[in-house]
């Protein structure tokens, strides 16, 4: 109940001048981290365009929460689950300069299946949400799902069958969601697609928009893809490094 009561304790002082402050001039992100870099550019550009596709409630695990709110930044925010869409609305509903799309990023506009755990709509379970099914299936073989759900107190079903549900979502274009928001330069791209970003990564024109920072998941990229890819950024002139789970692609 303790740890309850000091978590929306923290949250609240997230939309305070205190956090803002804090950020600006005591917090540092690790040395060598992606963090540190995407720091640096949030020192230097106040007020940075971006898009965060797959951005769940931008806030718990979130990398752009304290960016967004301490430097000013600028951006549309794309998540495909309405009931999250919603807590995303709400954690940023004091922020000017924020819209919100609830949809998917693919090559066209469309419909497709997306896939969540059935039984759970805590933070755990819809950041395994995914157009992958097999993603889920992946967490639920590792024991992963057993383990937070029993963390959460919730039932568990006794069938592995029933473990998985699907809704279908809207999705849209990278140049569809542009046209219809009105931030038109973007200087970063950050994703969380849970197995899925690298068809939509693969769905941008990146020589189009020339974005400073890229930051996507490759923890579930084939390695003959992931290296393809790289080689791709690096001709575009973008400097790559990467930790266990994500890879940013930045310029100087």
């Amino acid at each position: 109940m303790l740890d309850n009561i000091w978590s929306k304790f923290v949250k609240v002082l997230t939309r305070t001048w205190f956090y803002k402050i804090y950020n600006q001039w005591f917090w540092k992100a690790e040395a060598g981290s992606l963090e540190e870099i995407i720091h640096g550019y949030a020192k230097k550009r106040k007020g940075l365009t971006f898009v965060q596709i797959g951005a769940n409630d931008g806030y718990h695990n979130d990398p752009l929460y304290r960016f967004v709110r301490s430097y000013d930044w600028k951006g549309i925010l794309v998540e495909p689950q309405v009931n999250v869409f919603e807590r995303l609305k709400n954690n940023y509903s004091d922020v000017k300069g924020l819209s919100f799309e609830n949809a998917a990023i693919s090559s066209n506009k469309s419909t497709i299946p997306f896939y969540k755990i059935a039984f759970s709509d805590a933070r755990w379970a819809t950041g395994l949400g995914s157009f992958d099914k097999n993603h889920i299936v992946q967490h639920i073989e590792k024991g992963y799902v057993d383990k937070w759900a029993t963390r959460e107190g919730v039932v568990i079903p006794e069938s592995v069958d029933d473990y998985i549900t699907s809704v279908t979502v809207e999705t849209v274009s990278f140049d569809e969601l542009i046209e219809k928001h009105p931030i038109k330069k973007v200087e970063g791209i950050f994703m969380d697609c849970e197995g899925f970003d690298e068809e939509v990564l693969r769905s941008i024109d990146l020589k189009k928009y020339d974005p400073s920072l890229i930051f996507f998941e490759h923890l579930h990229f084939k390695e003959d893809d992931y290296n393809q890819l790289i080689s791709e950024l690096e001709e575009m002139g973008y400097k790559v490094q990467k930790d266990s789970m994500d890879t940013l692609a930045y310029k100087s």
